[in-house]
C-alpha cells in the first residue's frame, strides 16, 4: 500500500505505472496489477472505504489481464 496525502489521482496513476514498469523491467519473472483509489476525506469517514475501492480496482486489473493498474476515483 501507497498512501499519497495530498496526490491527485493522475498523480497516483503515475506512480502506479513507474512501479509496475520497474518491476516488468527487472526481468525477475513476477509482474504486478495495482489497484488506485483516490479520495479527499471527510470529517468522519473511515478509512476502509478507499482500502475497499483500492481493492476492487486491483481485482479489475487481475480480471483484466494482469500487469496493469486500473482506478477508482469515486468517493
Amino acid at each position: 500500500m501507497a498512501i499519497l496525502p495530498g496526490a491527485s489521482l493522475a498523480v497516483a496513476q503515475e506512480l502506479a505505472e513507474r512501479m509496475r514498469s520497474k518491476v516488468a523491467a527487472a526481468e525477475i519473472g513476477v509482474t504486478v496489477s495495482i489497484g488506485v483509489a483516490s479520495a479527499v476525506p471527510a470529517l468522519h469517514s473511515e478509512p476502509e472505504g478507499i482500502v475497499a475501492r483500492a481493492d476492487a480496482a486491483l481485482y479489475r486489473a487481475k480480471q483484466t489481464g494482469r500487469n496493469r493498474f486500473e482506478s477508482d476515483a469515486g468517493g
